[in-house]
């Protein structure tokens, strides 16, 4: 199979520890630097999830047409804002995942946002209710495999206002 496209980011371990992990990668030409501290949550269950091809998935809007919830973004608001806990502050929370060929959710990505687009923390109860409710989605629809493209990258990002979830895109 064509390994064309096949652009995998390289992180470096600069800091390990028991509480923290700090990692440094490239983007074009930016340096970027994350740490990561050990979390006091109960930790989200891990299924195992596995992509059906080791490459850069498709974007979601990179399809014909796009691929977006069958069931279309009303209903996916309606369930994820259901006994979602109210969070202080208003912006953003986006949610980036991979969807396989199965049509299995993983990878999961967060970004939190102010309404000026600068970094913000939300709580982590409110991140780990929508990366459990989006875990549950089932009804992605089919999509056509290239030899070289078997996963779509996607994601939600959720408006917050006053607390509360309000809406949704894409």
């Amino acid at each position: 199979q064509s390994k064309e496209n096949d652009t995998k980011r390289l992180y470096q371990i600069t800091k390990l520890n028991k509480n923290t992990l700090t990692l440094v990668y490239y983007d074009q030409r930016e340096k970027i630097t994350e740490t990561f501290k050990k979390s006091t949550l109960k930790s989200i269950p891990e299924k195992e999830f596995s992509v059906c091809l080791d490459s850069h998935p498709k974007e979601y809007y990179a399809t014909d047409p796009d691929y977006t919830y069958t069931k279309g973004n009303n209903f996916v608001l309606s369930q994820i804002s259901k006994n979602a806990p109210l969070a202080k502050g208003n912006g953003y929370i986006t949610i980036h995942f991979t969807i396989n060929c199965n049509k299995e959710i993983g990878r999961f990505g967060v970004e939190q946002m102010d309404t000026f687009y600068k970094p913000a923390t939300y709580s982590p109860e409110l991140i780990k209710h929508l990366i459990n409710e989006i875990a549950l989605l089932k009804d992605w629809p089919d999509f056509v495999r290239t030899s070289y493209q078997h996963d779509i990258h996607a994601f939600l990002l959720f408006k917050i206002k006053d607390g509360k979830i309000v809406d949704l895109c894409p």
